[in-house]
């Protein structure tokens, strides 16, 4: 049976908007425009709908159009998937879609940051362990991912693949990290990029010779000026981290000038209490003289499954959602002037019409086993930990494995990993009017007895994609010749 799948919603300047979600289209909307479709959609037939004098006639065959050549305003409600066999699908994800290996080389930390997900207030993860990877971990996990995407290379000897270093802090077990990247580079170097996540601690002389040689990409973590960023990010004796931290970025810039310019980014994380607009001044400022790197990533902390957000007054919310506000205008001023944006501003207002500009027009090829949201299949990235365990990725708990380093990826894992998602998390979907705008995935539903639909997520995440549609259009509005540049560890990897 087949549903309209529309969304209304109006500009800051009280102009009307139709998203489509069937085929990502975004149209002007008047009255007119819903009358007309509203009788196309009851069969009634353009000559018809013509008689009435009060439509016009561009408008009743450009939508007539739509819905008939395009697909466009209907979608098929009851999806019925059909799920490939176990081999099948790990065939079809080494030919098509791996393209990560992430190494997680060690869940030990020089760090307690207060928001962790490894502290006691994320249960899901709090049991982490302090283990190392060892080298011939490490090689076997390179071994068995370059086998799984040789159909890939094969076809394109050029593309390139992702390489991360993840932790835990990463740095801390350099040993296996110096092992891996030789060992890469000695078979496999002209595929490579390489990144790692670092609290910046360790980026003593030796480790920033090594990295900057290798031309591994640094995500630094660092979460605002040193008020804010020690009141979360506190060494084991509880004292803060700001200042050691500094001193290494200051080290490494002035070292290796070039590298801390193209290759080194920033990390950024904030909570109600955070000053998030001081911390824009703070990049806004120091960034433009590269005393500190970009900031790629902006995440507010994780809220699933934990009581962290327990402590927080309503005062410390409002506080916070006032300052946010005031960000997204701020962002939206200068975006319609082509005024120069900080970083932190670009990644914290400007990821809401990002989404917009990068959303799926028809299905992606994961459609085909994935009803709708943003979940991947299973395998798109390869995570491994300490122990050799192939997890989903680096943001979801290590409770649902998809292999080893030993078997590969265990394809009877990943089908019935995506069976459970579809059949649990994702039971309304599939009335849903914003699919191919949704960022939810196997994170936002997780719980320790497995996937369970999150309802009041997903209706909190529906009026965050409506906002998002009016601030896009909004921007559009004032300023045609805006534009956006996706600016993330991983552009080099998005189109080949």
């Amino acid at each position: 049976m087949k549903k309209r799948m529309t969304l209304t919603f109006k500009s800051k300047k009280g102009n009307e908007y139709l998203y489509d979600d069937s085929t990502g289209l975004i149209l002007p909307w008047s009255k007119e425009d819903e009358k007309i479709l509203k009788q196309l959609l009851e069969g009634n037939k353009t000559e018809d709908i013509l008689k009435d004098g009060d439509v016009h006639e561009s408008k009743v065959h450009y939508l007539s159009y739509l819905l008939d050549q395009t697909g466009a305003f209907l979608e098929e409600c009851d999806i019925r998937v059909k799920y490939p066999g176990e081999e099948e699908i790990v065939d079809f994800i080494g030919s098509n879609l791996a393209r990560q290996l992430i190494l997680s080389v060690t869940d030990d930390c020089n760090l307690r940051c207060k928001y962790c997900i490894y502290s006691d207030a994320y249960h899901l993860t709090k049991d982490k362990s302090c283990k190392y990877m060892t080298e011939e971990t490490a090689k076997r996990a390179i071994d068995y991912f370059f086998e799984l995407i040789s159909p890939q290379l094969r076809r394109n000897p050029r593309k390139k693949i992702g390489i991360t270093f993840y932790g835990g802090e990463p740095l801390m077990n350099m040993k296996t990290i110096k092992y891996a990247v030789r060992y890469i580079n000695q078979f496999y170097k002209e595929n490579v990029y390489y990144m790692l996540t670092t609290n910046g601690l360790l980026l003593n002389d030796a480790n920033i010779k090594f990295l900057s040689e290798n031309e591994i990409g640094l995500a630094i973590s660092i979460d605002g000026p040193q008020k804010e960023h020690d009141r979360l990010r506190v060494k084991i004796d509880g004292s803060g981290s700001f200042e050691q931290i500094a001193s290494n970025i200051k080290k490494l810039s002035e070292a290796y000038p070039y590298y801390f310019r193209t290759r080194v980014n920033a990390v950024c994380v904030f909570d109600p209490k955070t000053d998030i607009e001081k911390v824009e001044e703070f990049y806004e400022e120091l960034e433009k003289t590269y005393n500190i790197p970009r900031a790629i990533f902006v995440n507010k902390v994780s809220d699933n499954e934990t009581n962290y957000y327990d402590q927080f007054s309503d005062t410390d919310n409002q506080k916070y959602d006032d300052r946010i506000k005031n960000l997204m205008r701020k962002f939206h001023e200068k975006k319609v002037a082509d005024k120069e944006i900080s970083s932190y501003l670009s990644a914290i207002a400007g990821g809401g019409p990002m989404s917009v500009i990068v959303r799926r027009r028809i299905d992606e090829i994961q459609g085909h086993c994935i009803k709708s949201s943003g979940a991947c299949i299973p395998g798109q990235k390869i995570c491994v930990n300490s122990s050799g365990i192939f997890d989903i990725c680096e943001r979801v708990n290590g409770h649902n494995s998809i292999g080893n380093v030993e078997q590969g990826i265990d394809g009877k894992a990943v089908l019935k990993i995506m069976k459970e998602y579809n059949e649990v998390a994702l039971e309304d979907c599939s009335n849903c009017p914003i699919k191919k705008l949704c960022g939810y995935c196997y994170l936002n539903f997780e719980t320790e007895n497995g996937f369970k639909k999150n309802k009041a997520g997903c209706a909190f995440h529906r009026n965050v994609v409506k906002t998002n549609l009016s601030r896009y259009v909004s921007i559009y509005e004032e300023n045609p010749n805006c534009r956006y540049f996706l600016d993330t560890d991983t552009a080099e990897l998005e189109n080949n």
